[in-house]
Formats: C-alpha cells, structure tokens, sequence
C-alpha cells in the first residue's frame, strides 16, 4: 500500500483505497467475487467488505508490522485529508462541473451503463496526492454513527452516488457489505 503524509497531521493516508489485490494478499478473501455490480481486477477497490472486516484487515497488518500502526480514519481525519487544505466544497473548488475530472458518479458511470466501481487512480488527486476521494467507493471511517456500534460513517461517494452525495457522510450498518464501500487505511507517523 501506498501511503501519503498528511500536512500538518500526525499521520499518512492511503493514496488510493485498498484494493482487491490489497486485500487478498492481507486477508486472503475476495469477498466481491460473483457479487452484482462488482468487477475483479487487481487494481479495483475491495467492496463487499464490512466495518467489521476492515478491523480484522487492520488488525493483521498491525500484527504483521508488530504494532498498532494501522486503522481506519476518523470522520474529521478523513475530510481534512479529502479537503487538502480547501475551504471550498470540494478539493478542487466548488464547480460541481469539475467533478468527473475527480471522481467516478453517477454521470460517468451509471449514466453510460457503467455500474461499478472502476480502478483506483484513474482520476486527478487533490493537492496533496490523494485519489478518488469524492467518489468511486464510499470509504468506512472509524467514527461511529450509533451509540450502540451499529452504524459507522462513511466519506466519498460511490460509484452510484449523485454530485450532491460526493459530499455527504453516509451511515451504513456496520455489519453491511455494499458494492460501493471499500475502506482507505491511516498509517500513523512513528
């Protein structure tokens, strides 16, 4: 996995979300295949994973590294990463206009019959590097939406979200497996 320092932070943030060959070598599941909506390549993000899956491949790295170095985002850690210092809605500004130049929605993907979750890095990164962060998979961050766990927030959009949910949080069940939900892991600074 590639990782990118995050200015001003203690931490770096996974430039891409984690992929399905990211998460096979690390879990060894491929939990997206044979599933709708879902198509297998190496460089694609790893969906059908749920919050509690994405603890477990946190896990195994942090034992594989032999500390606790690795986890998921807070809300607030996810959309300062997202933002790269912008104060506007989106990375690049607020011209919605400019979003398919950033991200994969629904009117570049759904709109011409493209219902899944294209390869990671294909479209331009914000200021400090980071890909996909409006939208190609929502992203599970480690914020809970329930006080009972039951919920997590997600960041970023999918891949059948509309421009206006690129900027939303989304509050999954922390058990679901969606075809538009993968995770983007934080490295902590040593």
């Amino acid at each position: 996995m590639i990782f990118v320092t995050i200015p001003g932070r203690e931490y770096c943030l996974g430039k891409y979300t984690v992929t399905q060959r990211e998460w096979r070598t690390v879990m060894g599941t491929s939990p997206w295949k044979g599933k709708s909506y879902a198509r297998e390549g190496d460089d694609r993000p790893a969906t059908y994973i749920s919050w509690r899956d994405c603890q477990d491949l946190a896990g195994k790295l942090n034992s594989m590294e032999g500390r606790d170095i690795y986890r998921l985002p807070t809300d607030e850690e996810w959309e300062h990463a997202c933002l790269a210092g912008s104060s506007s809605k989106y990375c690049f500004g607020d011209d919605t206009e400019r979003l398919g130049s950033y991200a994969w929605y629904e009117r570049n993907t759904i709109a011409v019959g493209e219902r899944y979750a294209h390869e990671v890095g294909q479209k331009e990164p914000n200021r400090w590097g980071l890909h996909d962060m409006h939208g190609n998979v929502w992203e599970w961050t480690s914020t809970a939406s329930a006080e009972d766990g039951s919920r997590h927030v997600s960041r970023g959009g999918g891949f059948n979200s509309s421009a206006a949910r690129c900027l939303y949080r989304y509050r999954f069940r922390s058990d679901g497996r969606y075809c538009s939900l993968g995770v983007r892991l934080l490295r902590s600074l040593e």
